[in-house]
């Protein structure tokens, strides 16, 4: 029970109601010796649904006792308006939880591709992706393609761009060049735009470069340099982000810069990285909150530390420790895990390390590939930097501000009762 008429004795009520309250009304007092039952009530009662009680309300009282009869309102058993639809996708999402890491330099299979499964941790064979000798490259991914940036191993640098079709685990050369030379940039990336931040050119003037090429993946087409640089030139640093800005990390030196991809403007941030951060690029960890910065070397040695950055209060504080040393290794993840390849030197190099984000803990799974060494490499992943990791992804909605939907216009606020027996 829960709770008591205001009215009791009352039998063959009609009832209806709205979202927050129920309204029933009439029926029969007494009994007649016949079964027909006895008056008929102009009695109303309202029940509260939030607080579960029932009060009698004389103001509503009918005009007229009625039982045996029914009712109805728009809004009757909690039916509310129908929820406008502003689009309807029936595309199949199929989740890409999966990342290519390439097989590096000098060893053979250099310019190859193997790809892991996020989920299973198994590794395809070889696919040939990039041009062996070319290495250091800034990356970013689509849902449905990544890509290579620049880059080079030895000699002069380059500004070819490399295009790998997640569907067919194909690649091409060039659709577009960037607009200038660029080696051990870093990168962050958006699902349309990439960034290949700063770097080393062979070409005049020759050395580090504080300047930022954007390259549009949605057309396959350089879009030239952003105005705003770094405030100081940089080669072999870090890049994560989100798809709304990127982080950039300092090659010789702590700072960490932010870029915000709607404005193309750079500012630095005021917290720094505990130590130099050198060579482990690419490495593009992030989740929905968090981006971290892995392992490289300089001033001194190789590192096994992380840093990771707070992207709601762009605050940096330590991560889990790798289980060695990483340099000249490549990192990337979805939103749940990173996998990172430690790089240079020898043996165990060529391991592999899972770092689960909620948790901050390291596993070292071996060598998963099958490889050694992974040295000035790449690795790309359909979900990196915070993407939802759906193909396709569902169409933006679109609501429209001069449509409002208010329930005082589209329903009357109003019931009806027919009369029953008199």
């Amino acid at each position: 029970v829960v709770t008591n008429s205001a009215s009791p004795g009352r039998t063959d009520l009609t009832g209806t109601g709205n979202p927050s309250s129920g309204y029933y009304a009439g029926g029969s007092t007494g009994n007649n010796s016949n079964g027909t039952g006895g008056s008929a009530s102009s009695i109303v009662e309202k029940m509260n649904f939030s607080t579960g009680s029932i009060s009698r309300i004389p103001a509503l009282d009918l005009a007229n006792g009625l039982s045996k009869t029914g009712s109805m309102s728009a809004a009757g058993d909690n039916k509310v308006p129908p929820v406008t639809k502003r689009w309807i996708d029936d595309a199949v999402e199929t989740t890409a939880n999966h990342a290519y890491f390439g097989m590096g330099f000098p060893s053979s299979g250099n310019g190859d591709f193997k790809r892991l499964d996020f989920v299973t941790e198994t590794v395809s064979p070889n696919y040939q992706f990039y041009s062996p000798g070319r290495q250091q490259f800034a990356v970013g991914s689509t849902l449905t393609h990544g890509y290579a940036l620049g880059g080079a191993y030895q000699g002069p640098s380059h500004s070819n761009v490399y295009k790998w079709d997640y569907a067919t685990n194909s690649g091409s050369e060039n659709p577009s060049k960037l607009s200038r030379q660029r080696r051990r940039p870093s990168s962050s990336s958006t699902r349309s735009v990439g960034y290949a931040v700063a770097g080393y050119s062979h070409t005049s003037p020759s050395g580090a470069t504080s300047d930022i090429s954007k390259y549009s993946f949605s057309v396959d087409t350089s879009m030239g340099t952003i105005p705003s640089t770094l405030p100081t030139t940089n080669e072999s640093g870090m890049g994560m982000g989100t798809q709304e800005v990127g982080y950039h990390s300092q090659g010789s030196g702590t700072y960490v810069w932010k870029l915000n991809y709607s404005t193309d403007t750079v500012s630095t941030l005021s917290g720094r990285l505990p130590v130099y951060r050198y060579e482990m690029t690419p490495s593009t960890m992030a989740n929905a909150t968090t981006g971290y910065f892995v392992g490289g070397s300089q001033g001194p040695g190789a590192k096994s530390s992380t840093d990771k950055v707070d992207f709601s209060t762009d605050t940096i504080s330590a991560g889990a420790n790798l289980s060695n040393n990483a340099q000249r290794g490549q990192a990337t993840s979805n939103t749940e895990v990173g996998y990172i390849e430690r790089g240079a030197p020898a043996q165990p190099s060529a391991n592999t390390n899972k770092y689960t984000f909620s948790t901050d803990t390291v596993e070292d799974k071996g060598n998963l590939f099958s490889h050694n060494p992974n040295t000035y490499s790449t690795a790309l992943s359909v979900r990196m930097n915070n993407q939802s990791g759906l193909i396709p992804a569902p169409p933006t909605v679109t609501p429209t501000p001069s449509q409002a939907l208010d329930s005082s216009v589209t329903i009357p606020d109003a019931g009806y009762n027919m009369k029953g027996n008199t």
